[in-house]
């Protein structure tokens, strides 16, 4: 992670996200989910906020032990380095101090979620992470290098695997089988 990354997401963060979330990361009461603290944001499974960001976000959702009843719309034509650099500067930010997220990583992420148009649910994320958002234990260094890299995927039958070390390997295959479920079910009901 470079300090030019962190500049970066904080003009993309400016621009498209501290409207609502606001600059100090607190977010609106009663409507906005804060940033700051967020078990979504500074997820152990990296996947949940590229996703959210990606896909867009819906319905009630409970941040920080509050509730909350909005949408987020779809970032998805930010490209792969912004979404990574924008995600990075707010887990840096504020009370946060999670891993950086890299563009390789988002564009991995993007590649596995092609076929899915809708928005997703806490409900959806919670369940493909074994129905429970767990923060990544915060790094003692706001600059240390944390990071965990995906070898491969493939589209939505992506097989994304961490490196063995890592306890996201598990979480992460679980997204990729219900993914793959969901499609299935969706082309189904089309039918």
């Amino acid at each position: 992670m470079s300090q030019e990354s962190i500049q970066r997401g904080s003009t993309v963060f400016s621009s498209i996200c501290a409207a609502c979330h606001q600059p100090h990361g607190r977010g609106i009461k009663n409507s906005i989910p804060p940033l700051d603290g967020s078990e979504w944001l500074n997820a152990k499974v990296k996947g949940v906020p590229v996703s959210i960001l990606l896909k867009g976000l819906k319905g009630p959702i409970t941040v920080k032990g509050e509730k909350f009843d909005s949408e987020m719309p779809s970032k998805a034509t930010l490209s792969d380095q912004q979404i990574a650099d924008v995600l990075t500067y707010a887990r840096k930010q504020w009370s946060n101090n999670s891993s950086a997220i890299t563009a390789d990583y988002v564009a991995q992420v993007r590649a596995s979620l092609i076929d899915r148009t809708e928005p997703w649910t806490a409900q959806e994320l919670k369940s493909m992470v074994g129905g429970k958002i767990e923060k990544e234990e915060q790094s003692s260094s706001p600059f240390s290098n944390n990071t965990q890299t995906i070898h491969k995927t493939e589209a939505i039958s992506a097989k994304i695997t961490i490196e063995p070390t890592h306890s996201e390997s598990s979480s992460l295959l679980l997204i990729v089988a219900i993914l793959t479920l969901i499609k299935g079910v969706y082309n189904s009901s089309k039918k």
